[in-house]
């Protein structure tokens, strides 16, 4: 009772170190006889004003362990060092979790039950580009690594900021917060079958009261794209056997547009397949991506379509059919020659 620990850690790069406090250990009834069960119970907080709180049970003979986890305000940033060698820069935030963790020597870790909430959730991509989130939940997670599966029932993100750009490169800002390191695989031994791969779904993810902005460094006048209120679902996320994913999509595009999409997704290879509609979309955003050798530049105008839509991504190439309606009100462009 009213223990304290700290711990120094000097392998992982810059190092990290934390002090905890009131620490509290109450063990009761334990017993060697076999499947002798015994209630423990262990707490504790950092001078971060993290807490950590287990509570369950304890059987020697056979071995098993079970807990209920329930941790508040842990300190994402803090712990940047072990993943400093994977992420350029750090996430930061506050995540607090709850759950049930279960041991034993036939099913080997199991947790159910998991809820992770996340709160102002930060990371910089460079550049005064980067990403915040004022809330993220996770709920039902469950884990088993004997049969190597993960299911989410629900993740749901709300309230933040994006600001991201496609580089001249053709890579995108994201990108530059992931370090890539060098590794090595292991090939199967001779007449060895390949383990099964994990499997994981998330069966719903949704967003809302999302603002994004991005611009594209690759055009002349590096044009930017604001959405508005973005709000999304998709369904049924699976892997690594990947099927099509119910999504929809609404946001506000500028000062008065409005894009919707509904359809399904697959990610690899990219198929695509739904109904798009755009609703005062200006033509000007896209001037910089008009031929080089076309004297007009859109001066005005804004463009109404509904379509339905087929994308399929063929090696390296994209193709597609569509169909609808397209129309175009207050059209205005010059000649970029005569200036007229």
């Amino acid at each position: 009772s009213g223990g304290k620990i700290h711990f120094r850690d000097r392998i992982p790069h810059g190092g990290f170190a934390t002090d905890l406090a009131a620490l509290e250990v109450t063990v009761r009834d334990l017993t060697t006889k076999k499947n002798g069960k015994a209630a423990w119970d262990v707490s504790f907080h950092s001078l971060r004003k993290e807490s950590v709180a287990l509570t369950g049970d304890l059987t020697l003979d056979p071995l098993a362990v079970s807990a209920q986890l329930k941790t508040t305000g842990i300190d994402l940033e803090s712990y940047h060092p072990y993943l400093a060698d994977r992420l350029r820069a750090p996430l930061s935030g506050k995540l607090d979790s709850n759950g049930l963790v279960n041991f034993n020597t036939e099913d080997g870790l199991r947790v159910s039950d998991m809820s992770l909430n996340g709160h102002n959730l930060a990371v910089d991509f460079g550049n005064k580009e980067g990403a915040q989130l004022s809330e993220l939940s996770l709920k039902g997670g469950k884990l088993s690594l004997k049969e190597k599966m993960a299911e989410v029932e629900s993740i749901t993100l709300s309230g933040g900021t994006i600001r991201a750009s496609r580089e001249k490169g053709g890579k995108f800002s994201p990108e530059r917060i992931l370090l890539h390191t060098k590794g090595t695989t292991k090939a199967p031994g001779k007449g060895s079958a390949a383990a099964p791969a994990f499997s994981y779904r998330i069966k719903n993810v949704a967003g809302s009261d999302l603002n994004i902005t991005l611009t594209d460094r690759t055009r002349k006048g590096n044009p930017a794209f604001p959405l508005k209120g973005l709000r999304f679902t998709l369904q049924d996320i699976t892997g690594p056997a990947i099927g099509p994913i119910p999504v929809t999509l609404a946001t506000g595009y500028g000062k008065q547009g409005r894009i919707g999409f509904s359809g399904s997704v697959v990610p690899s290879p990219l198929k695509l397949h739904g109904t798009l509609g755009l609703k005062r979309i200006p033509l000007r955003d896209f001037d910089a991506y008009l031929p080089d050798n076309l004297a007009l530049s859109i001066a005005g105008g804004a463009v109404d379509s509904r379509l339905k839509l087929t994308l399929a991504k063929a090696g390296e190439k994209v193709n597609g059919t569509f169909n609808g309606s397209v129309g175009i009100r207050s059209f205005y462009c010059l000649d970029t020659k005569q200036n007229e």
